[in-house]
């Protein structure tokens, strides 16, 4: 008869089997998970891992048996799924302050939390972010601007245009002023390709697309908090009528909204603080039916006199 720790040490090996050899594509048979014991010197009877097997459903593993040939056992929920390891590593390849050394090191500690299968799969990924990021430590527009909101910090950058090249129908891209380093403080959101900035040496609210932004880099300082004073005192509050995507859309850009409340099946009335200018009010319109402005009057009466003229823009 086994002994106590024995008894341990194999249910213990088979936790460890489920979660690092099974997953819903390899399945193990009964006397593959027996032979498996057996390599780190556990021998057991049929019987015993049937037992174990229920222990580890009570547990909480989700071990699932499916028919083929023979009855095969695997592992159906892991610790992480592909998806969520896709996203977690592309989330350390968007970290614009993290060393490679450390991403990489993450990386490999994540392929422990799951099956060597998935972890494969995993170091292929890594791979791929290496040689992307290979030779190179440029910071992406979207990390630099991620990390700007985050740390209060100011985000220098060259900024793109587009220009018809002289004597032909082609596009080409030119720097705004010259290549002037724009040192621009981001302060929100404006959609997933945009957002709203002020430059240091400035006193207006701009927009800033990140596909335009060119070789850009974060400063070491944090921004001076009377500067952020300034123009968030300048904000006001907008009152929107809003459908569920809309509502879904402006919580990401806004982030805390002022106030939500149903007022209809699917429609909700949102107070949300923004700069009211020219970017904004396209911003709202881009919502179609989406989107009503309630208050300012003066807001929602500059968003008729748009919407007429876009309608009279393509009136036959």
């Amino acid at each position: 008869m086994a002994s106590v720790s024995e008894k341990k040490l194999k249910l213990l090996y088979l936790m460890e089997l489920f979660y690092r050899q099974t997953d819903r594509e390899h399945t193990l048979t009964l006397p593959v998970i027996l032979q498996k014991l057996a390599e780190h010197g556990i021998s057991a009877e049929r019987k015993s891992i049937y037992d174990d097997i229920e222990t580890l459903r009570s547990f909480g593993l989700d071990i699932r048996m499916c028919k083929t040939k023979n009855f095969e056992y695997y592992l159906a929920n892991p610790l992480l799924g592909s998806q969520e390891l896709k996203f977690l590593v592309e989330a350390l390849e968007k970290d614009g302050e993290l060393p490679e050394e450390k991403k990489r090191k993450l990386c490999g500690k994540l392929s422990y939390l799951c099956s060597v299968h998935q972890a494969g799969i995993l170091q292929g990924r890594i791979a791929q972010v290496q040689e992307k990021t290979k030779g190179s430590d440029k910071i992406s527009a979207e990390a630099a601007v991620q990390t700007a909101f985050d740390k209060k910090r100011i985000v220098c950058f060259q900024y793109a245009d587009l220009e018809l090249a002289e004597g032909t129908s082609e596009l080409r891209e030119v720097l705004r002023k010259s290549g002037k380093i724009f040192q621009v403080v981001p302060l929100q959101r404006l959609g997933e390709e945009s957002f709203l900035g002020a430059e240091i040496t400035g006193d207006k609210v701009k927009q800033f697309y990140l596909n335009r932004i060119r070789n850009p880099e974060l400063s070491t300082e944090a921004v001076e908090s009377v500067f952020l004073k300034a123009f968030m005192d300048r904000q006001e509050a907008l009152c929107l009528e809003v459908d569920r995507e809309a509502l879904c859309v402006l919580a990401a850009c806004f982030g805390k909204l002022q106030s939500v409340e149903s007022v209809g099946k699917g429609c909700f009335q949102v107070v949300l603080n923004t700069w009211i200018q020219p970017d904004v009010l396209r911003f709202l319109l881009s919502f179609g039916e989406g989107v009503k402005v309630i208050s300012p009057k003066k807001t929602a009466e500059q968003l008729r006199e748009r919407a007429k003229a876009l309608a009279k823009l393509y009136k036959n």
